[in-house]
């Protein structure tokens, strides 16, 4: 293995000295979470569209294969669970582990030219250093840029190239693309989900119809539910259909918090798998959300969206066609990078609950034509 370059720009962009990769294996590693997921189809998109030779294979957490499997620039994909926070992998978490290095030594006995992660933390890169024979290349967030504290940089002697993201370069689909061009993407594409038959998912918006994903997995990035029931009944009340949007095991969520509302004319509820959100998600006019999977799917799809953002800086994870409303001002603590030190306080989780149904109803009228 060669000593690890580190590709250090600040004004000027510098690509790695790698050979072209038309012909190479790739191996994309994501394990994440689902927006992470749907943020990298980007670099995908981008590689495939440079280096129509170049074969990629994608390995994933189990819970983001719908995002990859029909996707027809990836040949190959492979998913397992992850040690990404060891709780969350519950007291079967050695057995889990096992099965983990296992897929691990599979993958690395099919040789790959180049395993890339677009995530700069240890536990990537230790992973891609044990799955690739060769090239480990991964990003690498300098101490100030903000996505700095989202991980645990570290092992930088495991990879064979390292790529600096400038902290000009603030907004994860920006670092995405950086990323890219340092691969030796001369194209930029925007991250795509597919259907069933390797087709393009695109917005196919139906009018004056608001989706809105309001759950989060962590409580501090949730909105508080009286607000969203309020915003609710004002679209119905100014005859805006709205679509609700949850996992199958919110439902009752669902139910406990807009019951009064559902009507199944103009307001529905849309529960089920990944595949069916993504459906049931091109045919709105605008989605709002937080910082989270809904959003980014709905850039990929092509839908605008509205972000309701907190405990983050909104700059790294809004996507490009977002509108933003950022309660985070409100907490001494902002931004806390989703390490809450208001739990507890009189003002906990104020970054959310400070942000009113006006703002919200502000932001996404322009979108809206009333029937």
């Amino acid at each position: 293995m060669s000593l690890p370059s580190s590709v250090v720009i600040g004004a000027l962009e510098t690509r790695i000295d790698l050979p072209t990769l038309d012909g190479q294996r790739l191996l994309v590693l994501q394990i994440r979470r689902l927006g992470d997921a749907v943020i990298s189809t980007a670099l995908i998109e981008s590689l495939a569209a440079t280096f129509p030779g170049l074969k990629i294979e994608v390995l994933a957490h189990v819970s983001m294969k719908r995002v990859y499997q029909f996707n027809p620039h990836v040949s190959k994909l492979h998913v397992s669970e992850f040690p990404v926070g060891l709780s969350r992998m519950g007291i079967w978490a050695p057995f889990r582990l096992l099965r983990l290095l296992r897929k691990c030594i599979e993958l690395r006995l099919s040789s790959f030219d180049l395993c890339v992660n677009t995530v700069g933390d240890l536990r990537e890169i230790a992973i891609g250093r044990i799955v690739s024979r060769g090239r480990n290349v991964s990003v690498k967030w300098l101490p100030e840029h903000p996505f700095f504290k989202q991980v645990k940089s570290g092992l930088f002697g495991l990879v064979d190239d390292a790529v600096a993201i400038p902290t000009t370069v603030l907004n994860i689909y920006d670092a995405i693309a950086f990323f890219g061009r340092s691969l030796g993407c001369s194209m930029n594409k925007r991250p795509k989900l597919y259907d069933l038959d390797g087709e393009p998912i695109s917005a196919m918006p139906e009018q004056s119809v608001v989706g809105i994903h309001p759950f989060s997995s962590d409580s501090w990035r949730t909105w508080p539910a009286g607000l969203w029931a309020r915003l609710v009944s004002e679209l119905r009340n100014r005859l805006i259909k709205v679509r609700l949007f949850a996992a199958s095991s919110e439902e009752s969520k669902l139910q406990e918090i807009f019951g009064e509302l559902v009507d199944n004319n103009w307001v529905t509820i849309d529960v089920g798998g990944i595949g069916s959100f993504f459906e049931a998600l091109r045919r709105v006019t605008v989605l709002i959300g937080m910082d989270s999977f809904a959003v980014h799917s709905a850039y990929a799809i092509g839908i605008p969206t509205v972000m309701l953002n907190g405990s983050n800086d909104f700059r790294v994870w809004c996507p490009p066609n977002s509108r933003v409303i950022n309660g985070g001002p409100a907490c001494v603590y902002y931004p806390c990078f989703n390490r809450p030190r208001c739990r507890g306080s009189s003002s906990e989780f104020i970054c959310f609950s400070s942000i009113t149904v006006e703002q919200v109803l502000g932001a996404v009228e322009p979108f809206l034509r009333p029937e």
